[in-house]
């Protein structure tokens, strides 16, 4: 049985905020954050949007789904900001403040080694002093652009492209997210698709084993209310069969007393006993009745009383007639002894049998009962 739901309690207990939730009554269309979120929706006697549990639960998947891949695509379309190396950030860098630090310390050593050394040697020229301390201040800072800022800046490289993996990552993620949603929302679509191919199935099965339309519904018990007091075609049609070798048995019985029998008394109102001649009218009628009401007519006159504003009205089938001309062939015809042709034993009997079953007062049958008179060779009245 379909559960219905009511659309912004629903939507509430998702997260959604009231603000965010919209209806456009032209079209039946609920909204969240100004999107389409689930279409065809009318509002019931209270003017509250109701929908199924699955058609919700397919609709806030898709709109979940929509969400993380438009998150995803609005950072794949990001343009990638290039490697900069800003030698700020290098200059705040604590490895490269100690090699500079260490740099500057082993200059002071060696100006003062150099000073040391040239005044042990007699030689005051500050120029001579001052060239010695700034080649050793050259070699210490040298070292540090040499041997320690490659490295800085290698491992700054190595941050930016871990922060674009990392970026990269993220953005898979959040696909991947969205393509959860969207399979839990195809997984939800190819069980609804499962569930109406059963109804269905379930529907035409109902058709024919009982031969009326049944509508497909969402509920199977309104399907099985269609056919409520009826019997199946095949169980019908047994029925039909054992009514008919009774009513056979039972006349050919009273033909050989005379007299109707019990069991024919029952099966046409006249009371036992009473002379076959006199209970033609009543044997004719109940054979007539007997050939009438077919299975499917039956069915559909059952049919009427279960559904509302249903109604039947086509002619007889070709399979119809021909049955009835088979019936009225073992009724009121016989083999002569003598010439062995087939002869008619009550021709008005006939004829009133084919006007009671195909008369109609708008004369759109009367070629119909023409067709079938001359088939026994009688003249159309």
């Amino acid at each position: 049985m379909a559960t219905s739901v009511r659309v912004r309690q629903y939507l509430r207990d998702k997260g959604i905020k009231d603000e965010d939730i919209g209806f456009r009554g032209d079209d039946g269309t609920v909204t969240v954050g100004g999107n389409p979120f689930l279409y065809g929706i009318t509002p019931n006697a209270e003017g509250k949007a109701m929908a199924g549990q699955s058609n919700l639960d397919q609709a806030f998947n898709n709109y979940q789904s929509r969400n993380y891949r438009n998150q995803a695509i609005g950072r794949l379309t990001k343009p990638i900001e290039p490697f900069k190396l800003n030698m700020r950030d290098i200059e705040r860098d604590p490895t490269y403040k100690a090699a500079l630090g260490t740099a500057r310390e082993n200059t002071q050593i060696a100006e003062g080694d150099i000073s040391a050394a040239m005044n042990r040697r007699g030689i005051m020229d500050s120029t001579i002093t001052a060239n010695a301390a700034s080649g050793a201040a050259q070699r210490e800072y040298g070292r540090v652009s040499r041997d320690v800022l490659p490295g800085l800046i290698q491992d700054y490289y190595k941050r930016y492209i871990d922060s674009q993996n990392a970026e990269r990552q993220q953005t898979g993620d959040i696909m991947g997210v969205a393509d959860y949603y969207s399979g839990e929302a195809d997984k939800i679509g190819e069980a609804q698709a499962t569930d109406r191919a059963a109804r269905i199935k379930y529907a035409q099965d109902l058709r024919k084993d009982f031969g009326v339309d049944v509508p497909v519904t969402e509920e199977y018990g309104l399907m099985d209310k269609a056919v409520e007091g009826m019997n199946t075609l095949d169980s019908q049609k047994e029925l039909e069969k054992a009514m008919q070798n009774q009513f056979k048995n039972s006349l050919d019985a009273s033909d050989k007393l005379g007299v109707v029998t019990q069991t024919l008394s029952q099966l046409i109102g006249v009371p036992a006993g009473t002379p076959m001649l006199e209970a033609q009218k009543a044997i004719q009628q109940a054979a007539y009745q007997m050939g009438m009401l077919g299975v499917s007519q039956q069915n559909a006159q059952t049919s009427a009383g279960n559904a509302e504003n249903r109604s039947l009205d086509k002619g007889p089938s070709n399979s119809d007639v021909n049955s009835f001309v088979s019936q009225m062939r073992q009724l009121y015809t016989k083999k002569d002894a003598g010439t062995g042709a087939t002869v008619l034993t009550d021709e008005s009997a006939l004829r009133q049998a084919v006007i009671s079953k195909y008369y109609k007062e708008d004369g759109s049958n009367d070629n119909l009962i023409d067709q079938v008179l001359s088939t026994f060779g009688l003249q159309p009245n």
